[in-house]
């Protein structure tokens, strides 16, 4: 099964006027515009993206029907949409900002904006590229912290 972010109603919430099938959008235009969303930033982020992504949904529904009108339509009808798109993708690779469904952000540590937190940041990491995995240790400080916690 094709990874889709969006439903043929969402879709049709956007663009109710599309003349194509249930059939056609469900397989075919939403999965091509979850892929499109994936190429896009998918070097940013994990994908695929998690269904209450906001901002990949958004984005998905405006690829497939973007992929409709450059398919079924003159060249020139597609311009602003691609313009738009265009611009909302480098603002989320300049910003590395998405938006969830319950409007909170997704940021990537990859743009230096924001710090992402983490539990064992104060300690060296476990995995390494090391050809021999047995060199591969735990953080002394870690575990003796988590002994202090678990044994006061």
């Amino acid at each position: 099964m094709p990874v889709t972010y969006a439903t043929y109603s969402e879709f049709l919430f956007f663009y109710p006027n599309t003349k194509e099938t249930e059939a056609n959008i469900t397989s075919a235009w939403l999965p091509y515009g979850a892929v499109r969303v994936n190429e896009c930033l998918g070097d940013l982020f994990t994908a695929p993206f998690s269904v209450n992504n906001y901002t990949a949904k958004q984005l998905s529904i405006d690829f497939a029907y973007l992929g409709l009108l450059i398919r079924s339509r003159p060249g020139d009808d597609s311009v602003e949409l691609k313009e738009a798109l265009d611009g909302r993708i480098e603002k989320i690779r300049n910003q590395g900002v998405m938006i969830d469904d319950d409007g909170a952000k997704i940021t990537t540590p990859e743009t230096g904006l924001n710090e992402i937190w983490s539990n064992n940041q104060p300690y060296h990491p476990t995995f390494s590229m090391l050809e021999n995995p047995e060199q591969e240790l735990v953080d002394v400080d870690r575990i003796k912290d988590e002994l202090d916690d678990r044994f006061p």
